[in-house]
């Protein structure tokens, strides 16, 4: 009885096991997902289709890698690093889909060129130990991070997400989304490193350094130009918001706010090109910092802001510079936004050699410009004025949407963008406003003069001249 009563069990497995075997391979169920080796199988239903190469999911502490196009466990442990790092081992290109839980991570997962790692709403990537860093794509290319998951450093980590380059290469690499926070409290700590990158994009994520990590993100070189849109939350850095050493970056959008530098400009390894769209800036020290460097300066800081504050006591501005090698900022464009420092002298303190500033509502006025810092510029705020020659009334150029622009017969000139009709330019015979000279130097010979009302000071090839202003003269 002992031996029937067996071999009729035994039977009943075989049947179970032809009968899940064969719906499995003809498709009348879906994809198989297992619990463990020595748990019961459930065959999910005919609807049920992934897009992902991978999907990870964690139950009960338990971590699952489900092949999405067969729906086969692949590989199962209790170490996420491990489950999550062969997935991405075993795939050439495609997209890793990381499911709602919390994966403790205690070694760099090292990512592969073209993988995208997405973490929906609820996955939370964690340090669970000390490294140097938790996302490791380091000379990848074509890769992205993104959805509405969170990777947090928790304290432990340098670099959160590191995609720097060793030699610079159009990457095309991608962050888009996804929360990355709280790296360690050491030097040159970071959220996201793009150094040596080019074709880099980041879209709107939240950048939260928790009050410990020094910058947001490094940029200490690049390849080529690399585009950040901000995210309305990037917030709690040591040191600053943005730091770039070198290259072209143009930030869109968004809000850098905190106690720290919004934007440090170092030009440790280049002449950085910077341009700032319709960004919010708010900070206890400068908006804008542009520290000195003996060997690089940076070429253009082009600012167009939505608003620019700062608390400014302690001598800080919405811009300012340290520069005292002679390695000044080249060429300085500001256009538009709100201004304002509540508690120090200027907007603009920057050493620069030339400055085009326009139509920008600056609380403390034109006196809020430290001129005496640039050497060469134009500012139009109400009335123009032209650096060492004073204010000249431009009402009549109210309204007007100008550009300055380069001609071969009449020199620099500014025009109006939408009837292309020249205002003022300048040449070596003067400057003319309006069709008028201002000043002429064909008509400065005089056999008498009237009144000295003023000595204007000009700047011709980087030194001081000195024009006498009469109030008549005889020719």
């Amino acid at each position: 009885m002992e031996r029937i009563r067996e071999y009729k069990v035994n039977l009943k497995a075989l049947i179970l096991i032809v009968i899940l075997t064969a719906t499995v391979s003809f498709g009348t169920a879906g994809y198989v997902f297992s619990q463990s080796s020595s748990q019961t199988i459930t065959i999910e239903s005919p609807s049920f289709t992934e897009t992902a190469s991978y999907v990870i999911e964690n139950r009960s502490s338990t971590i699952y890698a489900k092949n999405g196009t067969t729906g086969e466990i692949e590989c199962i442990g209790t170490d996420a690093k491990t489950v999550i790092q062969q997935a991405i081992n075993s795939l050439s290109y495609g997209k890793i889909v990381i499911r709602q839980g919390e994966y403790l991570i205690n070694q760099p997962l090292v990512l592969k060129s073209r993988i995208t790692l997405y973490l929906e709403a609820g996955a939370v990537l964690k340090a669970s130990s000390d490294m140097e860093r938790l996302i490791d794509g380091r000379d990848v290319n074509n890769v992205a991070i993104c959805g509405d998951g969170i990777i947090d450093g928790n304290g432990l980590v340098t670099k959160v997400v590191d995609l720097s380059q060793s030699n610079g290469i159009v990457t095309h690499n991608r962050v888009e989304r996804v929360t990355i926070k709280n790296a360690k409290a050491v030097t040159d700590s970071c959220l996201l490193d793009i150094t040596l990158n080019s074709g880099f994009q980041l879209e709107e994520p939240m950048l939260d350094g928790g009050g410990t990590t020094q910058y947001g993100i490094i940029q200490n070189d690049s390849y080529g130009q690399n585009t950040l849109y901000l995210g309305d939350y990037n917030n709690g850095f040591t040191v600053a918001n943005i730091v770039i050493g070198g290259g072209a970056i143009t930030i869109i959008g968004g809000a850098l706010e905190g106690t720290s530098t919004n934007i440090l400009i170092t030009s440790e390894n280049g002449n950085p090109r910077v341009k700032v769209f319709g960004t919010w800036m708010e900070s206890e020290k400068d908006n804008i910092l542009i520290q000195d460097n003996p060997t690089y300066k940076p070429l253009v800081l082009d600012v167009e802001p939505v608003h620019m504050y700062t608390a400014g006591a302690g001598g800080y501005a919405n811009i300012r510079s340290t520069t005292t090698s002679g390695h000044h900022l080249v060429n300085l464009y500001i256009s538009g936004g709100y201004w304002e420092n509540a508690g120090g002298t200027y907007h603009l303190d920057v050493n620069c050699e030339q400055a085009v500033i326009a139509k920008s509502y600056f609380t403390l006025g034109i006196a809020g410009i430290n001129t005496d810092k640039i050497v060469e510029g134009i500012i139009m705020e109400g009335d123009l004025d032209i650096k060492g020659l004073g204010s000249v009334d431009i009402n009549a150029l109210d309204g007007l949407d100008l550009y300055l622009t380069v001609d071969t017969d009449k020199g620099v000139y500014l025009k109006d963008r939408g009837n292309n009709e020249i205002m003022v330019y300048f040449t070596k015979n003067g400057i003319v406003l309006n069709g008028h000279y201002i000043i002429d130097p064909a008509n400065a010979n005089a056999t008498s003069t009237g009144n000295l009302v003023k000595v204007i000071k000009v700047f011709i090839d980087g030194k001081e001249y000195y024009i006498p202003v009469y109030d008549s003269f005889t020719p």
